[in-house]
């Protein structure tokens, strides 16, 4: 019988483990030489001593940890839920060890509140990158995910890591093997599909080959007609990823070999190309198929169908498709029970749209805590103005913050211009976010290049006021040209025109040449 290959859980941010655990605070430790993995398990343990060889095996996921280690966790989790200090010598210890140039143990060391666990930046950058693994786990539930969060924005550190505890420890399965972990995503997804496992077997076989982004590699097998890379190709040629901008008809074709082979994503692809006029001109006829597409789909469990179908119910902007907020909201309720978040957006907004905020602001958290950037940005606003919920600037820049992380081809770039707008620009005294000026233009800048025109307004104020100060004429052409790039425009705004032009106004009274922008 063949050795089974295992998943390292210790040199990834993949799992949620106990080796990624002691990697992290070995790398965030003041002086990794001395933060050594058998030191750390028996502060974590509150045993005396273990082979570097058993401790080793352990983080690599090779062995299962030891019964007689996950009885201590039991009985400790069992003590926790009538005293939650019980931990608390643990990870002073463990926070000595990673912190040792700013805390030393004292006499009174291990008297100290929790406040002390809680304030230390050290161990709350430990917290954080633990909780960014967590969100790429697949074993990690979405509940569980949103309670590290609701922690962490808490500032709670102490419970924070001792959940991670209980979960490295007992809940996360390990070894992991790869062959059992391929055929259990293989098998769920060949179930909903008529595509052959062959052809799956040689796309992922080309991946791990040439490395995850081996496009070269993808091409050949799309060639051969493969519907995995084809369905990959086809994204990539949407993207812009293949030749530096998008080119729908080659992304069109691509799909359509893999829908050719009944690939679920590349069918609803080929309707959601239809439906945003990437190919055709969005005729009639072109709505016809989109929607016979996100139908043909849907009968071949493809969930980002079912979301697609419950917008254009919601809309009702296809021809014999009469609009039905009942049938839309079933629909996305539907996909948003299946996890995903596309479908938790939309229906968060229908919640919106009736008012009820306390929903949407549920289905939004839930849509955020998967990196979802819309999402995030939208909680931002709720947050900032008080939409459903206290009006908090603090979480308001956290959720703004959070949106920005997402990928270029995802995130939501309001929210680069809420940051700029709402805290940078001006600074908010009561949250302590100072007045940076440099970021908010860097911000805006970016902002403009992505569509973003109502960041020219600001970057024009700003330019003009640094202007005022500095005389510096270079600046006078940041404002002329934005003011430019908005009037490219098509549906310019009157009343940012007529701020524009008064800045522009006062500049001619300086400089005795005027620049003037009419709509």
């Amino acid at each position: 019988m063949s050795k089974k290959n295992y998943v390292k859980l210790n040199n990834n941010n993949r799992h949620l483990s106990l080796g990624n655990l002691f990697r992290i605070l070995k790398e965030e430790a003041n002086n990794k030489n001395f933060t050594i993995q058998s030191e750390i398990f028996c502060i974590l343990f509150d045993i005396d001593s273990i082979s570097d060889t058993t401790v080793n095996n352990y983080c690599t996921g090779v062995r299962a940890i030891n019964s007689k280690y996950k009885s201590i966790y039991v009985n400790w989790r069992n003590k926790y839920k009538k005293d939650e200090t019980i931990f608390k010598d643990i990870i002073l210890n463990i926070i000595a060890t990673i912190d040792s140039k700013n805390v030393f143990i004292t006499r009174d060391y291990f008297n100290q509140s929790l406040d002390v666990i809680n304030s230390n930046q050290k161990f709350n950058k430990v917290c954080l990158r633990l909780y960014n693994i967590s969100k790429n786990d697949l074993e990690v539930t979405n509940e569980f995910s949103s309670l590290l969060k609701k922690l962490l924005d808490s500032k709670n550190l102490y419970k924070f890591f001792i959940e991670v505890l209980f979960f490295v420890i007992l809940d996360k399965k390990q070894p992991v093997y790869i062959e059992d972990k391929f055929m259990d995503t293989l098998d769920d997804f060949l179930y909903s599909s008529e595509v052959s496992s062959d052809d799956a077997i040689d796309f992922v076989t080309v991946q791990l080959k040439g490395g995850l982004w081996s496009i070269r590699g993808i091409h050949e097998l799309a060639k051969k007609g493969n519907p995995y890379a084809c369905f990959e190709m086809g994204s990539l040629e949407l993207y812009g990823q293949v030749a530096g901008y998008p080119r729908y008809q080659e992304s069109f074709n691509f799909y359509k070999t893999a829908a050719q082979k009944n690939h679920p994503n590349a069918i609803w692809a080929l309707g959601h190309l239809y439906y945003n006029g990437f190919v055709g001109s969005k005729s009639r006829e072109d709505m016809k198929k989109a929607f016979r597409y996100f139908n043909k789909a849907r009968k071949v469990n493809c969930i980002a169908a079912i979301n697609s179908l419950g917008t254009v119910f919601k809309e009702g902007n296809i021809p014999f498709i009469q609009k039905d907020l009942k049938k839309a909201k079933k629909l996305f309720e539907f996909a948003a029970n299946k996890n995903y978040i596309y479908a938790m957006n939309n229906l968060g907004n229908m919640y919106e749209e009736e008012g009820d905020f306390q929903k949407a602001i549920l289905l939004y958290k839930s849509s955020a805590s998967q990196g979802e950037s819309w999402a995030a940005n939208k909680l931002g606003e709720m947050y900032r103005i008080g939409i459903g919920t206290k009006k908090d600037l603090k979480k308001a820049f956290n959720y703004y913050n959070q949106a920005t992380q997402a990928t270029i081809y995802s995130v939501c770039f309001w929210a680069k211009y809420n940051l700029a707008h709402y805290f940078y620009e001006n600074g908010v005294p009561e949250i302590n976010i100072p007045k940076d000026i440099n970021k908010s233009i860097s911000l805006l800048e970016e902002c403009t290049k992505h569509d973003i025109y109502k960041a020219c307004e600001d970057l024009i104020v700003i330019y003009y006021n640094l202007y005022t100060k500095t005389s510096d004429k270079s600046l006078l052409e940041k404002c002329e040209y934005y003011a430019n790039l908005y009037l490219s425009k098509e549906d310019c705004d009157d009343k940012i025109i007529d701020k524009i032009n008064k800045y522009l106004d006062n500049i001619y009274i300086k400089q005795k040449s005027k620049i003037i922008i009419k709509k």
